[in-house]
């Protein structure tokens, strides 16, 4: 027992000591990033301006492989409905996501701006989570000792005045 409360001292120092170098910033550095649900042009609901949950618990969804509790498709409109999509297949790159999708087998949830980038390659169109739609916001924290690098200050102003389109 004894080595094992050495680790997890070991292992709970290492993150405090971790945390201690990081610097998080006030607030959201972005925010109002619409998230959309894409799918292909020919698609059943390409006349729609929006999409409710219950209209994707017949689809295939595509995402990004991460945890369900960290997709706002999930978090913020399929779950608090009682919503699932019949399938769910993470994918680990937006290029074959966006194929997929523009194939006319399934649909994804990915922000406009994305997807609009794509669009001119690949038959897609994007529709509204929701009547009110549901937004992105992006936290950054950085590291003490990079704290004043050039690039990243820049960076840091870009992302904070830059104004995505709704």
């Amino acid at each position: 027992m004894r080595k094992l409360e050495e680790q997890l001292g070991v292992a709970i120092w290492g993150f405090a000591r971790a945390a201690a170098c990081v610097r998080p910033r006030p607030g959201p550095i972005c925010s109002g990033w619409p998230i959309a649900c894409c799918r292909s042009s020919p698609y059943r609901l390409r006349n729609a301006t929006f999409v409710l949950p219950s209209q994707l618990a017949e689809e295939t969804l595509l995402s990004y492989p991460v945890a369900i509790d960290r997709l706002d498709i999930y978090t913020q409109f399929l779950l608090p409905a009682g919503i699932r999509p019949k399938r769910h297949k993470p994918i680990e790159t937006t290029d074959i996501m966006l194929q997929v999708v523009a194939s006319g087998r399934e649909v994804t949830a990915l922000p406009r701006w994305l997807v609009e980038e794509y669009a001119g390659k690949l038959e897609l169109t994007t529709v509204r989570l929701g009547t009110e739609g549901i937004a992105k916001q992006i936290f950054v924290g950085t590291r003490r000792a990079e704290a004043e690098i050039d690039y990243l200050h820049a960076f840091l102003e870009l992302a904070r005045t830059h104004r995505h389109p709704a």
